[in-house]
Parts: C-alpha cells; sequence; structure tokens
C-alpha cells in the first residue's frame, strides 16, 4: 500500500487536509468510501477539532474515467488522526505515524506551490543610441551650445548675439582652446561685416567668384582664397554642401 506523502494533502483556507478517501484506501479499506460511515458517526467528536470540511467531486479511484460527483470530507490533522484510531485497522498505527509526518513536514515549508505557467513577458524592442532614452545618447548639439556660452562670456559679443544662427555657425567653427588657454580666431573673425558676408555666401557661387567679390567689397579686409576655402569646409560640416542660408 502506497505510503501518505505531502502530494495527498490539499489547502483549504491555508489550512492542509487529507481527502477521506485518500486516507480510506492507506487504512486498508476494502472500500475506502467505507470511512464516510466511520466519519458520520464520530462526527460531533471531529467538530472538536475544528470544522469538517465537506468536498464535493468526482471518484478519486485511479484508472476512473469520472462518473458522478459524490461528497466527501477533507479532515485535517486532528480529525485524520481520529479517524485513524477509530478505524481500528491493521494499518491504522501506521497511517497514524504518516499522517504527524506529513503534516509536520508540511507545517516545516516543505509543501510547494503547483506550478504556474509561465508568463510570455513582453521584450521592449532596443532602443537606438540616437533615442534620447538611451543611456550612451549624446545630444549632437551639445557641444555647439558648450561653445556658445563660452562665446556669451567673450567681450565685445553683444553685437553677435542678435543673430542666433550666425552664433551657433561661429560656435561650431571655435576650436577648443589649446594648452596655453587662448582661442584660436579666424583673422576676420572680429570684422562683423566679412563675418557675415563669407557666412551668407557659403556655396552660393564659386570659391573664385566669391573671393573676386569680397576683395571688391572689403579690400584688404577680404580673406585670402585659401582662408574662405577652409572655413566653408568647416561650414559644410554644419550646413551641408549646397544648403542656402537665406
Amino acid at each position: 500500500m502506497t505510503a501518505l506523502t505531502l502530494r495527498d494533502l490539499s489547502v483549504v483556507s491555508g489550512e492542509p487536509r487529507v481527502h477521506d478517501i485518500v486516507l480510506g484506501q492507506r487504512l486498508g479499506f476494502e472500500r475506502p468510501r467505507k470511512v464516510r460511515e466511520l466519519i458520520h458517526r464520530n462526527f460531533a467528536e471531529l467538530k472538536r477539532y475544528g470544522e469538517v470540511s465537506p468536498h464535493r467531486g468526482a471518484k478519486p479511484q485511479l484508472g476512473s474515467k469520472g462518473g458522478r460527483p459524490q461528497s466527501g470530507f477533507l479532515l485535517n490533522e486532528g480529525q485524520a488522526l481520529l479517524v485513524c484510531m477509530f478505524a481500528d485497522t491493521d494499518r491504522a498505527a501506521e497511517v497514524r505515524e504518516q499522517v504527524i509526518r506529513v503534516f509536520m513536514a508540511w507545517r516545516a515549508g516543505e509543501l510547494q506551490a503547483a506550478p504556474q505557467p509561465a508568463r510570455r513577458q513582453r521584450v521592449a524592442p532596443p532602443i537606438s543610441e540616437s533615442d534620447p532614452r538611451h543611456p550612451k545618447f549624446r545630444d549632437p548639439l551639445l557641444p555647439v551650445d558648450n561653445r556658445r556660452a563660452l562665446l556669451e562670456r567673450l567681450h565685445g559679443f553683444d553685437e553677435k548675439r542678435a543673430d542666433d544662427r550666425m552664433i551657433r555657425t561661429i560656435a561650431h567653427l571655435l576650436p577648443p582652446s589649446g594648452p596655453s588657454g587662448k582661442i584660436k580666431w579666424p583673422r576676420f573673425f572680429h570684422d562683423k561685416d566679412v563675418l557675415t558676408a563669407v557666412v551668407t555666401t557659403h556655396r552660393q557661387a564659386t570659391i573664385d567668384r566669391v573671393h573676386e567679390q569680397l576683395v571688391a567689397n572689403f579690400s584688404w579686409r577680404a580673406p585670402s582664397r585659401s582662408s574662405l576655402a577652409r572655413f566653408w569646409l568647416r561650414l559644410d560640416g554644419l550646413f551641408g554642401t549646397g544648403r542656402k542660408l537665406h
């Protein structure tokens, strides 16, 4: 006869219980349902150890293909021990010991919850580094803003402050400070009229034609052709070749 195990227990309102039919089988009743007659005869005494929990379900016999639901009882530890005493079968003492051991094991936390089906977790799509939510995201305008802040602290910058686009252009072109802490300026940087002409004519015509126009308008104040070419290459990185500013 199979011994009573933790899997034979059911939990009702947080309390372990054993099915009366299971107990009848372990006690060696020829007809396990006969144990219910013993329960009914001693019902009043069983209630001293708690409510006798009713149970309604199909026949529990192994190999059963179903059947008519039957009423039964789920017994707590004290009630199960009393049933073993009242039964007085050849296996009663052995089953009493099994009841004690199984309920003690449950109280020690050895009864594991039934495995739950794994839930499918939604996997969020990967975040690109260009997304502001990405931990490695770097604002492409941050270097420009940092350099702009530096320009705004420079003496004589108030006149250039009126044109925000000009500020960002100059900030982009401004090289970082060298070891000496000084900033290298283009020769025409402080000449507002020349600087504006150089920026606004960016890629609007050939370098030769624009250089001739700058020389005609500003004479010796105009940048050299090579200086104009280098300046325009820096503007290409900010606006893109061929982009019109006006």
